[in-house]
């Protein structure tokens, strides 16, 4: 039986052969049409804590970026925040990771802006790869609340001796708050392992008709 081979095998050193693996897109390229859930994209709310105030959300599509088959992540903030860093990721498969899973990153203060993840940055194993069935997506962002208001300043004598209204003139200018709020979708939705947000995507691949 299976046991005994496997007892046989490790006394005597025979190994059973490597899984072969390649990278998510070799699979995806050989069909006609790749989109996650059979649909053009979806889109997840991003809370503070991945439970409490609502810091944005982000819409999740495969396009064509530099020539690639990828996952775009584009991030929106909610009103009154700005995000100051973004991070996104896929793998084959929702397991525990044993290592980082967001690829990609940007830190900056950002209103929105879009990421991507291209299907040749993770493996995936067996005859068909990540196609038809459930790949793994992971991101998360970091945010903090601002507020704009009008303040006054004083100019110096050369530039308001060019200007109507004195020495004195009404800016508009933003405030951030310095509290760093970590962002996650819902744990509903998105179950989370270690310290991981897990969002399982069924990659749906096909041909058209005629192919």
């Amino acid at each position: 039986n299976e046991s005994m081979e496997e007892n046989v095998a490790a006394r005597y050193g025979f190994k059973p052969p490597p899984i072969k693996k390649h990278y998510c897109s070799y699979y995806a390229d050989k069909y006609d049409v790749v989109k996650l859930w059979g649909i053009d994209k979806k889109c997840y709310i991003i809370y503070d804590s991945g439970k409490w105030a609502k810091l944005g959300y982000v819409c999740v599509s495969i396009v064509t970026y530099h020539g690639k088959t990828c996952i775009a992540f584009k991030f929106y903030a909610a009103k009154g925040y700005k995000f100051t860093g973004l991070y996104a990721g896929a793998s084959a498969n929702c397991r525990t990771p044993t290592r980082n899973p967001y690829y990609v990153k940007a830190s900056h203060y950002y209103p929105g802006k879009t990421l991507y993840v291209c299907l040749d940055t993770f493996y995936a194993y067996g005859p068909s790869g990540c196609c038809n069935t459930d790949i793994c997506l992971y991101f998360k962002v970091t945010a903090k609340k601002y507020i704009c208001k009008y303040v006054y300043g004083r100019l110096s004598k050369k530039v308001a001796s060019r200007l109507s209204g004195g020495h004195k003139r009404k800016y508009y200018k933003c405030f951030y708050d310095h509290k760093t709020y970590w962002g996650f979708p819902s744990y509903q939705v998105c179950p989370k392992k270690s310290f991981y947000s897990t969002c399982p995507a069924p990659l749906k691949c096909y041909n058209t008709h005629g192919h």
